[in-house]
């Protein structure tokens, strides 16, 4: 995974496919590889090592990276709000014969 900067410039590599990115909706944090992390203002991007991450513990090294549990997470608009899904499957345990 890579960013663009829209004014041109070099991508800058983020990580492997275990870092989707998504941002928060006030743009104060951002969700990269399962942790919400805290963004500086104005900054768009956490700080990324070159290369990018090559694991997800070093996304959780840094500053107030916390672990969200969960898939499929977007985050809301308070560091304390976010949604997933859960979902659940209930199947029948017999076997009927339909003729």
């Amino acid at each position: 995974m890579q960013a663009f900067p829209l004014d041109g410039g070099p991508a800058i590599p983020i990580g492997g496919s275990f870092t989707f990115l998504s941002w928060s909706l006030d743009g104060r944090s951002a969700l990269i590889g399962g942790y919400r992390v805290p963004l500086a203002p104005g900054e768009s991007l956490p700080p990324i090592p070159a290369g990018g991450f090559h694991s997800q513990e070093e996304i959780a090294q840094l500053p107030g990276a916390r672990r969200i549990e969960a898939a499929g997470v977007v985050l809301g608009p308070s560091p304390d709000v976010y949604a997933f899904y859960r979902g659940t499957i209930q199947r029948n345990l017999y076997r009927i014969p339909i003729p």
